[in-house]
């Protein structure tokens, strides 16, 4: 590929890919090498968020490709040229289940410095599947009643070949998956996981049980 070429400029091209999966799937590419040639490729992650706005940045379900079972990384650009940038923390993440899309709430009201008053922003977004992987992942149901809960997953149970782990909590409600963030989240030096949150139906349902969806990943497997 040509240095020159910035491949953040382009919005649609022709384009030759070799490569590989790091495990077994249907589609284009598997876990053996191959290369495919496409005639065109549409290019769609990097999000602008106008000066002084609140608004939902999507990732659409067809771009990602993902399926609606994952979890989303959005980062705030804080210099193109060197391509650095922060992670933003969306507290109020939500993937639709219909069409795969993920939406997260921003609100620009970033200055560059004191005084100099808030400035268009650009925000990457990127989705990983977070369905169950033998050694890689592990994803359960729960549901929880009303008050505080406290799940536990022990190392026998989630059998992740690491103990460098990563957790996450999903409201399965309705036709969305809705980020949460538990009240205490404990990873234990032996791989057992445990998670204490109080119910949420009081912000998001009228019911006492909610379902939950509970992925545990392990960090050093991910690809």
């Amino acid at each position: 590929m040509d240095a020159a070429v910035n491949v953040l400029n382009l919005k649609s091209t022709p384009i030759l890919v070799y490569g590989r999966t790091a495990e077994a799937q249907s589609g284009d590419f598997t876990n053996q090498e191959s290369s495919h040639y496409y005639t065109s490729l549409v290019i769609d992650v990097k999000k602008e968020v106008a000066a002084d706005v609140s608004s939902s940045v999507v990732l659409e379900g067809d771009a990602h490709a993902q399926g609606n079972l994952i979890t989303g990384l959005v980062t705030r650009s804080t210099n193109l040229l060197n391509l650095s940038g922060e992670q933003l923390l969306g507290t109020d993440q939500v993937v639709t289940k219909s069409n795969a899309n993920l939406s997260v709430p921003i609100s620009n009201y970033y200055e560059a410095s004191p005084g100099a008053g808030p400035t268009e922003q650009s925000f990457f977004m990127v989705a990983k599947r977070r369905s169950s992987q033998s050694g890689i992942s592990y994803v359960a149901s729960p549901t929880v009643a009303t008050g505080t809960q406290t799940l536990s997953y022990p190392a026998s149970v989630h059998n992740l070949a690491s103990y460098s782990l990563g957790v996450e909590l999903y409201l399965d409600e309705a036709g969305n998956y809705y980020r949460l963030f538990p009240d205490e989240l404990s990873i234990n030096a032996n791989g057992d996981v445990s998670i204490e949150l109080t119910n949420p139906a009081s912000e998001y349902l009228e019911g006492p049980l909610v379902c939950l969806s509970v992925a545990i990943i392990s960090l050093s497997g991910r690809d």
